[in-house]
């Protein structure tokens, strides 16, 4: 995808409206990426616009990310037995640990809609 990516991928989640793709690498760090560039074109040379890692933990598992059905979130599991929310627009918000289990949370998946 990226220079930027030098670690394994273990999952890689796409967006809702299909403009940002979530890549969960070996090295702990969830990064987004913006599939278009700014004359709204698909770039085949993606950057990483925002990297999230401050609330899970990652090195052993596979862990899973997604995004929320609205796309304000990406979800991720973590080592610790956390279910992590990063925001996507805010990166002044530091994100919420929903939940904790015992063992890792590897997998992760979101509802496809939105309650109403």
């Amino acid at each position: 995808i990226t220079e930027d990516m030098s670690h394994p991928i273990t999952s890689f989640s796409v967006s809702n409206d299909g403009r940002c793709i979530a890549s969960s690498c070996l090295d702990g760090v969830i990064r987004l990426f913006d599939k278009y560039n700014s004359n709204h074109r698909i770039d085949a040379r993606k950057k990483v616009f925002q990297k999230f890692h401050s609330l899970h933990t990652s090195g052993n598992y596979k862990l899973e990310c997604a995004f929320s059905s609205n796309d304000e979130y990406v979800v991720s599991g973590s080592e610790c037995g956390a279910v992590v929310l990063y925001p996507v627009q805010n990166s002044m918000e530091e994100g919420r640990i929903l939940r904790r289990h015992t063992a890792p949370t590897c997998s992760v998946t979101c509802c496809p809609q939105s309650s109403s």
